[in-house]
């Protein structure tokens, strides 16, 4: 393992977080927040903040430019459809802003147990298709579009991506997964290697399901795992990223497959070392996450402007 995260990992031991199956909901996001406070600021020419007016409701949207690019990724954050926030991955959303020449879309979309499944995933679809419609007024390519995020979020692009081929939208130019969540998974080999003492646990995994899903049948519902659709054909390039000690590393890696399997082109890359939520929570801890951040954040910006 990687030297700094295990070092990271001997401070969250001593340290816990508060076990959220006993603690209140609001505290745990107070918590969250204020420990994303400490992180440095990146410094990023443009951050503004706006609104994306959906069907029925208003999500806040922060842009991060600091290119002036037509280029743009449409960012979902992590937090198991639960927490996290524009704010959780504010440091985040600026270093991909800053290495890949893209404008960052980070997109606040509604949280469980607030609004249940398939809450957000609906927020995903629509706005992707807002962005396109609105691209004009961002000053960005409606071609030139990547859809990105982590964990729940790596989840949500990939909805979004069979989303839009469900309802006849054009694909985005890439999807960026980054230790996504695509299914149900209780049997894989990093499921019950790692589903203990390493970030994301067993239990947490399915507060975080018990959470968003309405009941066991949104588990086998494509707008929350993508990998049982049985034709995976016509979606976006991807970019999936795991992590070597990931329980959803296998899960994410056959999702790979089965896209290649289907004419997608994938990239996929497996970051030895690491531990879930590296990209978005380690990347100032560690060199090695810090320099895998600016990699896939160089790759997507590449891609785009091919």
């Amino acid at each position: 393992m990687d030297p700094q995260i295990r070092n990271m990992l001997k401070i969250l031991e001593n340290n816990p977080m508060p076990d959220p199956r006993t603690t209140p909901l609001d505290r745990i996001r107070s918590m969250e927040r204020l420990a994303v406070s400490q992180v440095p600021e990146i410094s990023v020419r443009s951050v503004r903040d706006t609104v994306f007016r959906l069907p029925g409701r208003d999500l806040k949207v922060r842009i991060y430019d600091d290119a002036g690019s037509d280029c743009a990724i449409l960012y979902l954050h992590g937090g198991g459809f639960v927490l996290g926030s524009i704010e959780t991955h504010d440091a985040m959303c600026r270093y991909m802003a800053k290495h890949s020449g893209a404008k960052v879309f980070s997109v606040d979309y509604r949280l469980a147990p607030e609004s249940k499944f398939p809450a957000a995933a609906e927020d995903a679809i629509d706005s992707y298709a807002y962005l396109m419609e609105h691209s004009p007024d961002f000053g960005i390519s409606s071609e030139r579009i990547c859809i990105a995020g982590d964990s729940a979020g790596g989840n949500l692009t990939a909805v979004a991506c069979a989303m839009a081929k469900m309802r006849g939208l054009r694909q985005p130019r890439l999807q960026a997964l980054f230790y996504p969540v695509v299914g149900p998974d209780f049997a894989s080999e990093s499921y019950r290697e790692y589903g203990d003492g390493l970030i994301l646990t067993h239990d947490l995994m399915s507060w975080f399901s018990d959470q968003y899903l309405n009941g066991p049948q949104d588990a086998l519902d494509p707008r929350f795992s993508p990998i049982l659709l049985p034709d995976l054909s016509g979606l976006a390039d991807a970019v999936i990223v795991t992590a070597e000690y990931d329980p959803l590393r296998d899960q994410g890696e056959t999702y790979a497959e089965r896209l290649r399997r289907h004419g997608v082109n994938v990239t996929a890359i497996r970051v030895s070392g690491m531990v879930h939520g590296f990209l978005s929570s380690a990347f100032y801890i560690s060199r090695a996450a810090e320099d895998t951040l600016r990699m896939v954040s160089s790759l997507i910006g590449s891609r785009l402007r091919e």
